[in-house]
């Protein structure tokens, strides 16, 4: 999917060391046309290993169900070893 590659690119750019300004607004450039390209709302932060801060939409608001469900689905599988499912 493509949202893959939005965040291979990003995880890519914070393992460069030599994170330079010129590379930093490429990588941001980049990374809003993928967000362009792709229907839905998208939010990207991360600090380079320099220490440089890159917010992308920094200030939209989403909904956190989706942030739920991983850790709904650990006590599940938790509760399921325990024995407490049949």
């Amino acid at each position: 999917m493509r949202w893959r590659f939005v965040l291979l690119l990003a995880f890519s750019a914070m393992a460069c060391e030599n994170f330079q300004e010129d590379q930093s607004s490429e990588l941001t450039k980049a990374v809003e046309e993928k967000f362009e390209e792709v229907e839905g709302d998208f939010a990207l932060a991360f600090i380079a290993p320099s220490g440089e801060e890159h917010f992308i939409n920094e200030q939209e608001s989403f909904h956190a169900a989706s942030t739920m469900k991983t850790p709904v689905m650990i006590e599940v599988y938790k509760q399921a070893a325990a024995g407490n499912f049949n």
